[in-house]
């Protein structure tokens, strides 16, 4: 089918671009469509892409890299500020936050509040919780963030370090991270920006161990943002990429919380310490599942930048005359070129199609749960999802130094954005589970 398109910015483009979409063998507002999942949405997309772009704040991200590491954090923040204050004026659902996260690359801070700490309180809470917590934290009064992974254990969530133990007497937890192994490490906006998270310690009644459960802890005190007594809390320093997020640490000394602070939907402990379960153990992974269902979609859209750059690259880009005669051809027409980033394009695509149907999957079982109580799918989601999420990250690591190297000299510089997309993607074969051992959790 012929190539039509409405996009008036097209004449502005590079003729060699122009004359390559104007070949194209398909229809790009109909593939466009597809991709964003309908007429209705791609016109949403293109509403909010003239809302935010109009915006000095979510313009000109290229020179971000220019800027320091404060400069990263601060910026990261006002969007972040900027973008919550848009989301309550238009009333935007979480899945037309969702396309806005995309367009502005997720480069905003306290985007965990969103993605962990909200997840875990409609999935994790008891409706008198969820009464207490979630108008609060909707409304950001507070800003959360989801404290799993520590310093000496991630994946293996068994060996988790971090203690909360009962006290009968003043009907209190009382939270410790005894070891320098068990201060936690990693969870995004912990290191400056959150009052409160969702803790993952290990339960303690009367010296017997109960396994990891959920607690809401306040960090930070909501009058002028200084840690409360018993808590250390900052910043784990530069990274690879992402240095807009304040990845932090989180020690623990003898902190107390109500026994109310335990998120209890699947498990409770009365006043007297008594221990109860109504839910499957393994209820509160639903939260982590989500995260590795989206991780599929984050490797996708990270893909999908460098193999957009690499291909326009390819086309712009004239190199290496064939004959004495002609003009330098567009290195997109050599052979060698196209067995590069064709397979790239393709798995792009199979990502995007994969990513989409996981998403649906997971939805279904969301849906049961609570509609139905039944969790008959979480151990098929997890299982698949781990192994989706090892397997797409190892495909778009792959993909983006395919995509490195088709640039050249030119792919080499940050301001090409492919570095960066290879920086994120080195994170996200990490967290939420180490390659090698979410595929082990599959087989």
């Amino acid at each position: 089918m012929a190539n039509t398109t409405t996009d008036d910015s097209r004449k502005e483009n590079n003729q060699d671009l122009t004359l390559e979409r104007s070949n194209a063998s398909f229809n790009i507002n109909e593939i466009t469509e597809i991709i964003d999942g309908g007429v209705d949405k791609t016109k949403f997309r293109k509403e909010m892409e003239k809302l935010l772009f109009d915006d000095p704040l979510f313009k000109d991200f290229y020179k971000n890299f220019f800027k320091t590491r404060s400069e990263l954090y601060e910026e990261s923040i006002a969007r972040g500020v900027q973008l919550f204050s848009l989301r309550q004026k238009y009333k935007w659902t979480d899945q037309q936050f969702e396309v806005i996260e995309d367009l502005v690359n997720h480069l905003f801070g306290m985007s965990l509040h969103f993605t962990m700490f909200i997840p875990s309180l409609e999935r994790l809470a008891t409706e008198t919780q969820k009464a207490k917590w979630l108008p609060l934290a909707t409304n950001f009064r507070i800003l959360g963030t989801y404290a799993q992974t520590e310093m000496g254990h991630g994946t293996y969530l068994q060996g988790l370090e971090t203690t909360a133990t009962y006290d009968p007497v003043t009907e209190e937890f009382i939270l410790n991270t005894p070891h320098k192994s068990s201060m936690k490490w990693w969870p995004g906006s912990l290191g400056k920006s959150s009052t409160h998270a969702v803790v993952q310690a290990v339960l303690i009644i009367n010296g017997k161990n109960y396994g990891m459960h959920p607690f809401v802890l306040q960090l930070r005190s909501l009058d002028n943002h200084m840690p409360l007594p018993g808590i250390e809390v900052g910043d784990i320093g530069p990274k690879m990429t992402l240095n807009y997020n304040d990845n932090g640490f989180l020690l623990l000394k003898n902190v107390r919380i109500p026994r109310q602070h335990m998120l209890m939907k699947h498990a409770q402990v009365s006043s007297d310490g008594k221990y109860t379960s109504s839910g499957p153990n393994k209820a509160i992974y639903a939260t982590m599942v989500l995260v590795r269902v989206k991780m599929t979609k984050w490797v996708h859209d990270a893909l999908r930048k460098a193999i957009t750059t690499a291909v326009r690259y390819s086309a712009v880009r004239h190199q290496s005359k064939m004959d004495d005669s002609g003009p330098e051809p567009q290195i997109l027409d050599y052979q060698t070129q196209q067995y590069k980033l064709f397979p790239v394009l393709a798995d792009t695509y199979a990502l995007f199609f994969m990513s989409r149907n996981l998403r649906r999957q997971y939805n279904r079982m969301m849906e049961d749960i609570r509609n139905k109580g039944s969790y008959k799918m979480l151990a098929e989601i997890h299982s698949i999802s781990c192994g989706l999420k090892g397997l797409s990250s190892k495909i778009g690591i792959d993909g983006a130094s395919i995509c490195r190297t088709a640039c050249g000299g030119h792919g080499y510089l940050m301001v090409a954005g492919i570095s960066e997309v290879l920086g994120l993607l080195h994170s996200v074969v990490t967290a939420e589970g180490e390659y090698t051992v979410v595929c082990l959790q599959t087989a």
